[in-house]
Order: structure tokens, then sequence, then C-alpha cells
């Protein structure tokens, strides 16, 4: 039996908003500084390259990572180490997908990547309804700027203390600061505070997607894109699909639901207070969580003197595992069992027409495997809701194929690159080997106990991170279990001895 819809939410195949519904001004919100930005080193992870160039001090791990690819209501399939998860939340509340890890700090990484869920089936799925971004302009951790992306309704921009609301869940709301919200100009580089720290450049390549990119220093770069696949839903479109490419500079510094790059496909990941929590790929607890995983928006901040973390170090108690909690709550279940049997006939006979696309994606086919169980659900849900199973095909190449051919179209790009600089081409989503220096091992079982305090400001935190060109592949693979492993070294500026490292 399927329970009564909550939500009657026609779905189009376009949006119904195809521009930014504020018009863009022509110069940026913020002043241009007279000054260029100053940046501590600390804030770059090394690649192999600069590892050597820095005399082999300190850990080179060789871990490329994978988007963060998130949709649908929505599935997380896979974050950024290979896993997979279904996190939905509850209330339409903001979660946190990247922030620094509690192991780093603000001023590594200054910046936090949000996502507005939306709660689509009351007690049930949700989905995303627009990407926010904090902006740590300076010290004052307590008043960010706030960029607001939507794929076709909106990109814009303000101060948090611009907001006539103290609440930090109020001030960092679209919805409640509409009026404020400046709006941005497609395709330039418009700068975001008063420091120069921070850039935003947008491109509208499709009606329904926009392509980002967050520039920090001038010289690291974040970028994602955010893609509707919906039609309109109260007012805007709000079922996104999220994709968010590991970053240049910030690998590992970062932490959220959208994972770490710290250990390989699965396991324990870190929380927003210094514990550990297992990621779970199921719907149960950590699906449903009432703090999100410790990742929910009130839960994860900087910028409000009551929040539970506070977030500038690890707090009492770190390392202890975090239990998701599903209380009272009761997840609804809104798929139909007929629509659910016309739903798998349909995404099984397209998948057979993709099935090439699927295997050069370089898994052999697992993407598309977990995109299909996940459309399976996805498509099952819309057209119940809906009440409507002449829905089901459309909602197919929106969910399935469509997303599926832009994978593809990222892969052909990839390996064409890699071809055209005289590289071994590698498919996007080639299984990923965690390689380990040998002389990073040596200095990694010399070194004392772990610490826990920030890095002053005579240091410089050198730690794990990416590949570039130089790195190679273990022919054996990954161990089935493989060790977790990510150092951190307090490297003196003169001196440039190591002297801790830190184990997850």
């Amino acid at each position: 039996t399927t329970p009564t819809p909550t939500t009657a939410a026609p779905i189009t195949g376009e949006p119904t908003t195809a521009l930014p519904t504020v018009a863009p001004t022509p110069s940026p919100a913020q002043s241009t500084p007279t000054d260029p930005p100053t940046r501590n080193p600390a804030h770059v992870c090394l690649t192999s390259a600069q590892f050597v160039a820095n005399g082999n001090v300190g850990a080179y791990y060789s871990f490329p990572g994978r988007s963060c690819y998130c949709h649908g209501d929505p599935h997380c399939t896979p974050i950024f180490n290979g896993a997979n998860h279904h996190f939905q939340g509850r209330d339409s509340r903001a979660y946190v997908y990247m922030t620094a890890c509690p192991d780093s700090s603000v001023e590594a990484m200054p910046f936090q990547v949000l996502a507005k869920h939306y709660e689509y089936v009351t007690n049930g799925v949700q989905t995303i309804d627009y990407v926010t971004l904090k902006l740590f302009d300076g010290d004052d951790y307590d008043t960010p700027y706030l960029v607001h992306i939507h794929s076709s309704s909106f990109v814009c921009t303000y101060k948090a203390t611009d907001s006539t609301s103290s609440d930090v869940l109020t001030r960092q709301s679209y919805d409640d600061n509409a009026d404020i919200c400046v709006a941005i100009a497609a395709s330039t580089a418009t700068p975001i505070g008063e420091s120069g720290r921070f850039s935003v450049t947008y491109t509208q390549t499709a009606s329904n997607r926009v392509d980002v990119t967050l520039s920090v220093w001038g010289e690291c770069e974040l970028n994602f894109y955010l893609k509707d696949g919906s039609g309109l839903i109260g007012g805007r479109n709000r079922i996104h699909t999220l994709n968010i490419y590991p970053p240049a500079c910030f690998r590992c510094h970062t932490c959220g639901l959208c994972g770490v790059f710290k250990n390989f496909d699965g396991g324990a990941m870190p929380t927003c207070d210094g514990g550990q929590v297992i990621v779970d790929a199921g719907f149960g607890a950590f699906a449903y969580d009432t703090n999100g995983n410790t990742y929910d928006a009130e839960h994860c901040c900087y910028d409000d003197p009551a929040c539970p973390s506070r977030r500038r170090r690890l707090v009492d108690g770190a390392g202890e595992l975090y239990a998701p909690d599903l209380g009272d709550f009761v997840p609804v279940e809104a798929c139909s069992d007929d629509v659910e049997s016309a739903v798998i006939a349909a995404v099984t006979t397209v998948r057979e027409a993709v099935d090439d696309c699927c295997v050069s994606l370089g898994d052999e086919g697992v993407t598309c495997d977990k995109l299909q169980q996940a459309v399976n659900l996805d498509a099952c849900v819309f057209a119940s809701v809906a009440n409507n199973v002449a829905l089901i095909d459309e909602l197919v190449q929106t969910l399935f194929t469509d997303k599926v051919n832009d994978l593809c179209v990222e892969n052909d790009a990839l390996i064409a690159a890699q071809i055209a600089n005289g590289e071994e081409p590698v498919p996007l989503f080639d299984p990923v080997t965690l390689l380990v220096d040998e002389d990073a091992e040596a200095v990694i079982a010399a070194t004392q106990s772990p610490t826990s305090q920030p890095t002053d400001t005579q240091s410089t935190t050198i730690a794990a991170t990416s590949d570039d060109s130089t790195s190679t592949t273990d022919p054996d693979g990954p161990d089935e279990n493989p060790s977790v492993a990510s150092c951190i070294f307090m490297v003196n500026a003169v001196i440039a001895s190591a002297v801790s490292c830190m184990f997850m």
C-alpha cells in the first residue's frame, strides 16, 4: 500500500526558469582589495613533485580520489574515497558536504560547502534544493560571506551580518534573505569579500545546469556543477545532481558528507567534532540521523558561538565512535509495488543500450550498477508521489540515461586530455590504488604520538595529497582492507624537521 503522498510534484522535461530571476549586477558586490592577499604556504598539500622539491620532507600519498557525485534523493555514489551512502536528513535542513577536518583548521581550508535539502516526502526522501558556499574572509569566523547557487533560478551573495536575523540557520538561508542576495554575473570572476581571498565564477552551461569554480588565494580551485532534473516543485526546481570534483589543494584537509581522501573505499570517516562514524550505504540510522552524523549545519559550524562543536579544534572525546540515531523517527516508504516493477523493467531496458558507455568508465560497470539501483528507487518514488506512471520513461531518461551520458562525455574529455599530454589514459572511475612512499613510511615509523592542537605561526603543514603525472600504479592493487593513513607533519620553517604525524 502506498502512503498518501504529501507532496504532489509535477515533473517536466525542462526547467521552467531558464535564467536567474534576478538581473546580474555588472560589478562585484564587494570592493576589490587594493593590495594582493597574502597566503601562508601551509594551505597547500604536497604533490609528489613538491615532495621531491622539498627534499623528501613529509609524506606523499598518491590518492587522487573520485568526484563526490550526489543525485536523486540523494544518493552519493561515490564520495571522494570511493565509498557510497544515501544520506537523506530530515525536515529540509542544510547539511555540510565539505568542511575542514577536525585535525585541520579553517585557516587551512577557509570555506564550507553546504547543500540545502528539500523534504520531497514527509518523513521520507529528501533532495538537494540548492548549494551554499560559506566563505570565511579573515579571522572573523562569525561573519562569513554566503554564496547561494541554484541551477537555474539564482546565483547570488551577501555577508551574513547583512541579514536581519541573528540566528545562524536563518541568516544562511536563501529564502529568508533573497531580498539582500546580490546576483552574480555569469562567466566572469567575481571577487567575494574584502581581502581578495575568494572569487566565484559560474557558467550557465545549460538551462538546467551551472558549472561553478571557487578560487581561493588566486591559485586553489574547487570545481563543481549543479544540474536539475525535476521540473518545478514549490516554485523552483528542487531535485539536483551535485558533482564536486576532487579539489586541487584541499584534499588533506577535507571532511564532511562527501568524505575524505585519507582512507580508501568505506569504513569510518571523521565526524565534525573529531570522532568517527561508520559509513553505511543503507537507508537506516546513518541516512536519517537526527544530527546529520554531526554534519547538520546547526551542529557543524564556525560562525555561531552557540554551535555545539564551534569547530575551532578537536573537542573533548575526540576519536570516539559516533552512533547514528533514528530516535522515534520512522522513515516513510513512498514507492508502490506496481510502479516499482514498471520502473525496474524500464531501467533494465535502457541500461542495455548504454552498457558500452558504462564499461568505458573503467570500473566494469559498477558506477552504472549503483546508479541503476538508485534510479529504481528514485523514479518509483517520484512517479508514485505524482500518482502518474506515465512519467516513468521521462524519469528514467532524466535520472539515468542523461546522467550516464554526462559521465561518459566527462570520461571521453578526460582521456582525450591525458592522451594530448602524452599520458597513459586512465578512465574516470578506474579503481583507485593507495600508494605509500617508502621514505614517508620510514618517517612515519620514527614520529611521535599525534597532536590535536592547532599549528603555530612558525610551522608549515605538509600533508597527504593527491597525484600528479609522476605517480605509478601498484600492480597488486589495494589490500582487501587497505591501511588507513594520513600524515600531517609539523615542519619548522627553518630546520624543516618532522615532529608529529596523525593517523586516522
